[in-house]
């Protein structure tokens, strides 16, 4: 897998998500499609999606 995204942590109104790609595969906008993907899949369950990233990731900030 390039760049899977999951689930990572659930409460009762939202669901943390969690992106990693694989450095071989970076700057293909992979993370970016996988996180699209995974917050209409939350929203269709009516979760609001959530995530963070490090300072020091700056394409993860934009």
């Amino acid at each position: 897998m390039a760049s899977p995204a999951c689930g990572y942590l659930a409460g009762r109104e939202h669901l943390d998500l969690v992106v990693a790609t694989d450095p071989a595969f970076r700057r293909l906008d992979l993370a970016l499609a996988c996180v699209h993907a995974a917050t209409a899949a939350t929203l269709a369950q009516g979760l609001t999606p959530t995530w963070s990233a490090p300072r020091s990731n700056r394409a993860s900030l934009i």
